[in-house]
């Protein structure tokens, strides 16, 4: 069970993030970090990362793909990884509607992992209508790390009360929906105790199970609504002319895909890995290691969710067997360095391979513990303490991205985007 100490370490967490995402030179940054348990084993029983599923529910043949070209390259990534997601959401988000309604969280679980691993996906690539009035979809989908555990618990006490929920990010998307399936023990609230709106938990003790099934379901609803707004977007006119007449721009449209990507930067690596571990210099970890700061303390799925970070990458660049990845067009078109190219294939391929085969994010900085100089001596080659090592193969692959692909690509990142080169 995560202890009401590290919840309120959460919560203090979300604050401070919030005001670093709001201090940045680049405001259109993604915010950082979120959750992570204190059991030593990811959840072994949850879906892996897996190539986007068909937007049609019978499926058919993919035609033969004609020469590259840039806008060929762009509407087969946005058509062929993104959209089938969102299209995946939207019906698995209606089926953990479904389940929360009938108070069936034992169907809930796995269907929240599924349709996790499908977002972290495209949580990478926050691009185009995802960036849209400051990111309100994503933040109604996953407000990582917006969610805070006392503001959902305080939810379902104005549920109880019968106030409307004007749910802020603190208390809304797949971050809360983990914690009302996966916490296990209700009988304590995550607010601290002499938290006012609190007051009314212990009276509404026999109906909480309802309370959290009927919260869950109107949170299901929201992202259902919101993966199908968004995937109409992605197919409107204004965005699909774009990826079609890239050939005209591909500087600007790259600049924009490569900023995206560097959500690894940001966040898979800065977060997810250096957050717990204490090695980002944004850290909010003051102690040897903080195991409770990995991304999903609650579901234990967080190699998952950095697994499918990873993917998005490499469907980007390295593409799959039916669909181009911009490593086969920058290899076509014969621009650049090709060594680079080359190099960063198969970091990404090398990163991939190692997240199939790493242990639990929790259990590897639990092992940080009285090992700290061997954690700051780890590097890609010499891997005296795994997740330490994990971190630095996260920061050769983006540091590739910020400053060996960006230059011999010539695209220009907003202000401050590229970071420092770590």
């Amino acid at each position: 069970m995560v202890k009401r100490r590290e919840l309120l370490g959460l919560g203090l967490l979300f604050v401070l993030g919030a005001c670093d995402s709001s201090s940045s030179s680049a405001p259109d940054d993604p915010p950082g970090p979120e959750w992570e348990a204190d059991s030593p084993e990811d959840n072994s029983g949850a879906p892996g990362v897996s190539s986007p599923p068909s937007s049609s529910e019978d499926g058919g043949e993919e035609e033969p793909l004609p020469s590259l070209s840039y806008g060929l390259f762009f509407k087969s990534f946005v058509d062929q990884s993104l959209l089938p997601r969102l299209d995946h959401l939207e019906r698995k988000s209606r089926e953990l509607k479904e389940a929360f309604l009938s108070c069936d969280l034992e169907s809930a679980q796995p269907l929240w992992q599924e349709v996790m691993a499908q977002w972290q996906v495209v949580e990478v690539f926050q691009v185009g209508p995802i960036r849209e009035r400051r990111f309100e979809a994503r933040e109604r989908i996953y407000s990582y790390p917006r969610n805070v555990p006392c503001f959902v618990d305080r939810a379902m006490v104005q549920l109880a009360n019968g106030e409307s929920l004007p749910l802020g990010s603190q208390a809304r998307g797949l971050g809360a929906i983990e914690y009302l399936l996966f916490k296990g023990d209700w009988d304590q609230h995550a607010c601290l105790p002499n938290d006012r709106t609190m007051s009314e938990w212990d009276q509404y003790a026999s109906v909480r199970s309802e309370l959290h099934c009927q919260l869950g379901a109107k949170l299901s609803l929201d992202i259902e609504d919101q993966a199908r707004k968004l995937a109409e977007s992605f197919q409107a006119p204004s965005f699909q002319d774009r990826l079609i007449h890239a050939d005209d721009h591909p500087r600007e449209l790259l600049g924009e895909f490569i900023h995206a990507a560097l959500y690894l930067d940001r966040v898979s690596k800065d977060i997810k890995l250096g957050s717990p571990t204490g090695l980002s210099a944004q850290s909010l970890c003051r102690e040897e290691a903080c195991p409770y700061l990995v991304e999903h303390p609650f579901s234990k799925s967080s190699r998952v969710s950095l697994q499918a970070n990873v993917q998005g990458l490499a469907e980007f660049y390295l593409g799959r067997e039916d669909q181009p990845g911009l490593y086969d067009l920058l290899s076509s078109e014969g621009e650049g360095d090709p060594e680079v190219f080359l190099t960063l294939k198969e970091t990404i391929e090398a990163l991939s391979l190692r997240l199939d085969q790493e242990e639990s994010l929790y259990a590897g900085v639990e092992k940080i513990k009285g090992q700290k100089d061997q954690c700051l001596k780890s590097t890609v080659g010499e891997r005296f303490v795994e997740v330490c090592a994990l971190y630095r193969e996260f920061q050769n692959l983006t540091n590739q991205i910020k400053r060996d692909l960006v230059q011999t690509l010539g695209v220009n990142l907003p202000t401050g985007a590229g970071g420092d080169a770590d």
